[in-house]
Formats: structure tokens, C-alpha cells, sequence
């Protein structure tokens, strides 16, 4: 069999890692035919679920599956998850120290995403790769937050404030108004909104009024409640454009929440709040990525109830939105810009946005351009030429005008 293709690794490792044993053995078949694994275990790295694989394959291996792959590439998987589960151990350590800090101060932080799920889901194992902290804040107490941080040594690595919560706001792109902190290698994401327009299931006093405590070692934090989780999850895999690299750990994530954290919530009331929170169809959408790889997956039920509660329009968005991952899985990442080409209201928005911003910075005398010097009429045809060209090569990428704009639709109800 010829060399495996990038787009073969991605699709199979993707297989692999949320299939069921026939997927993904059939999968691992392919990579060992194609000589491929080696690349499939340095990309789980870059996915950050080298962990997820090994555990992957060793469950596979206990159920009797006798999973293809040679022995190199076996112990470089061991080698990246213990080292990837060494890094997590250490954040783990480093983010109970921060959350007491800010306990101490009187900031309720809430852990969210990774530290909040290793907490709540995974039981505490190092078992799903972490990098960073993610809590979220009420906005009033950020000044408490930023001055306790400070004082412990933390960096604050963001733009000017005000000039940072203004491009996030005026930007086409959905991003969560949230800013950094880093000392000895960790960084802490502050968050204190969803989106420049969250729904109000989404709002942060609703999010710190549900949350809960669970047991982190020997340490107790709080958390997102299991049903936030899942909003969270899905709201980060939509923000992210649904590249694999990112959403195939929020989807590893889903299918643990219907397996070892089924007991935490109740699907009718998840169904409820993914469609208050505007993100019933990126939910729909992601538990059918799960099912295509592996029909028996109790998403199914999921799948079933929600569609249930939706219209033919949202049913085909659903189904757009998880062809857009397929996609990309099979083409590569697709352009941002592209998709935001779909989404005009949010473009013109975004350019009155940052008109609005430059004038009012021009009148306080704070404009980063003080002088506007024009380039010259051949250099500026030259510009517009290249951006003729690299519009008209990214639409050329487009499988299906109808998945572009599901997410440009899904993400602009955040704006």
C-alpha cells in the first residue's frame, strides 16, 4: 500500500479515537498498512490527546481487539502520554495553588474545560491532557482577580484593556472576552463572557450560581455543572471553526460525559438548555460525528430527543455543521476568513465596530495611526490583487456553500 496521505492519518485517527472496536481497529489496520502511525502518534500529540490514544489502545487491546502497530510507534506513544501526563500532573498542581489564591482573595473562580473536567468527570486521573487553567469571573471582580494574581507573580501577558475588550468586541471572529496570566510556565484564562452577545443560560452569574464543589486530590475546587460543561464543550468546539485538532478532545470529552458522567445530568433538561444557549445544533452536530463512528454510542438517544425538538432547518444546519469536521478532516483546516465571508451581518458590524473604536481613539489622541500615508496607486493594486486571488483560492476550497454557512449562521447568534 503507497504512503498514507495527511488527510488519510487525520480521518483514520479520528476514527480511531471515537469509533467503536470495529472502527477503530479497521482504522489502525490502515494506518499499519499505509505506514502511517508514525505520523498519527506525532499529530495526537499536536490534537493533545496522546494520552486519550494510549488509553484508547489499551482498552481496545483488553477487549480483545488486537489492535495493528509497530513497535516504534507504540513506544512513542507511551513516551508522549507519560510526558503528556506528567505536564497535566503539574498544571493540576499549579492550578490548585492558583484557584486558592483567588479563594483567598474573595474571587469566586469557577474551573472550566480542562482543569473543571479532570475535576468533575475524569475523577482526578491525568488521563486527558491540560495546558493551561480556564476559569471564568464575574466582570466586576476582575480587578480583584488581576490584583491578586499580580501580587503572587503572575504576568498579565494581554493588550491594554480597554483597547483588548474593543477588538474582541468589534472582531468577526467569536471570541471569549477573557485575558492571561502566566508565572513558571502556567497560564491562567481568565474569562468573563461568552461571546460579545451570550445567551442568558450562558451569562456568567448563572454559570458561578450552578456551579459545584468536587474533589481535586486532596483539595476541594468549584466547578461548571455537568450540564454547563457540555454547553461549554460544545460553544468551545463552534468557536474553534470545528477544526479536528480541537474538536476531536471536545469530543472525546461528550462521549465520556455519556459514559462514566451519564448520572450528572439529565437529557431533557441539556436538550432545554442547548437551545437557550443558541447551540442545539453544534450539540446535535457533534453527537453525530460520534455515532457515524459508532452507531451503538448512546449519543444516538441524544441525537434522537433533540432532533425531536427541531425544525427541518435546524436538523439540515446540524447535519452541515458536521459535515464542515468531515471536511476538514478529509481537505484540512478551512480559512476563517472564508467563513466569516458568510456571515455579512457580523462583517459589517465588526467594520462600524472598528471605525467607531479608531475615530473615538483619534478624539482622546490615543490613534495608532497619527498620519495616514498613503502607498502608492501600484503597490495598493498589487495589495488588492493578492487579496482577488487568496478570496477567490479559498472559495475554490468549498465542498459545500450549505455547511459554511451553518457555521457562519451558528456563530454569528453570538454576536
Amino acid at each position: 500500500m503507497a504512503e498514507m496521505t495527511g488527510a488519510h492519518i487525520r480521518t483514520d485517527l479520528a476514527d480511531l479515537m471515537l469509533g467503536d472496536a470495529a472502527c477503530a481497529n479497521a482504522a489502525a489496520a490502515r494506518l499499519a498498512a499505509g505506514s502511517g502511525w508514525s505520523t498519527a502518534v506525532a499529530l495526537s500529540g499536536q490534537w493533545r490527546i496522546s494520552t486519550a490514544l494510549h488509553g484508547k489502545l489499551e482498552t481496545l487491546a483488553a477487549g480483545g481487539t488486537a489492535v495493528v502497530i509497530d513497535a516504534e510507534s507504540r513506544a512513542q506513544l507511551r513516551r508522549l502520554a507519560v510526558i503528556a501526563a506528567a505536564q497535566t500532573t503539574l498544571v493540576l498542581q499549579r492550578s490548585r495553588a492558583a484557584l486558592g489564591i483567588l479563594e483567598g482573595a474573595g474571587c469566586e473562580a469557577i474551573a472550566i474545560k480542562g482543569i473543571a473536567l479532570i475535576a468533575g468527570l475524569y475523577d482526578g486521573r491525568a488521563t486527558r491532557m491540560v495546558s493551561d487553567l480556564d476559569i471564568i469571573v464575574r466582570e466586576r471582580e476582575f480587578a480583584t482577580l488581576k490584583a491578586a494574581l499580580e501580587a503572587a507573580g503572575y504576568e498579565d501577558r494581554s493588550p491594554e484593556f480597554e483597547r483588548h475588550v474593543a477588538d474582541i468586541g468589534a472582531s468577526e471572529r467569536l471570541h471569549n472576552y477573557a485575558r492571561t496570566f502566566v508565572r513558571d510556565g502556567l497560564e491562567v484564562d481568565a474569562h468573563w463572557q461568552f461571546g460579545p452577545n451570550p445567551p442568558a443560560v450562558l451569562a456568567t452569574e448563572h454559570i458561578i450560581r450552578r456551579s459545584h464543589r468536587v474533589s481535586l486530590g486532596k483539595f476541594e475546587i468549584r466547578v461548571a455543572s455537568p450540564i454547563d460543561a457540555i454547553l461549554i464543550g460544545t460553544h468551545h468546539a463552534l468557536r474553534g471553526y470545528f477544526v479536528p485538532r480541537e474538536t476531536v478532545k471536545d469530543l472525546c470529552d461528550l462521549a465520556v460525559w455519556w459514559t462514566l458522567g451519564r448520572a450528572q445530568w439529565k437529557l431533557a433538561d441539556l436538550i432545554v438548555a442547548s437551545h437557550e444557549a443558541e447551540i442545539a445544533t453544534s450539540l446535535c452536530a457533534l453527537w453525530r460525528i460520534l455515532c457515524r463512528r459508532d452507531p451503538a454510542h448512546p449519543a444516538a438517544h441524544g441525537i434522537a430527543a433533540i432532533e425531536h425538538t427541531m425544525n427541518a432547518a435546524a436538523r439540515g444546519e446540524a447535519r452541515n455543521l458536521a459535515q464542515f469536521f468531515d471536511h476538514q478532516l478529509v481537505f484540512g483546516n478551512h480559512a476563517e476568513r472564508t467563513v466569516q465571508m458568510f456571515a455579512v451581518s457580523v462583517a459589517g458590524r465588526s467594520l462600524i465596530a472598528r471605525s467607531r473604536g479608531w475615530l473615538n481613539r483619534r478624539v482622546r489622541g490615543k490613534s495608532d495611526v497619527l498620519r495616514y500615508i498613503p502607498r502608492p496607486l501600484p503597490a495598493r493594486v498589487a495589495h488588492l490583487r493578492e487579496r482577488i486571488v487568496k478570496v477567490a483560492r479559498e472559495l475554490g476550497r468549498v465542498r459545500s456553500f450549505a455547511a459554511y454557512r451553518a457555521v457562519a449562521r451558528a456563530q454569528s447568534r453570538y454576536h
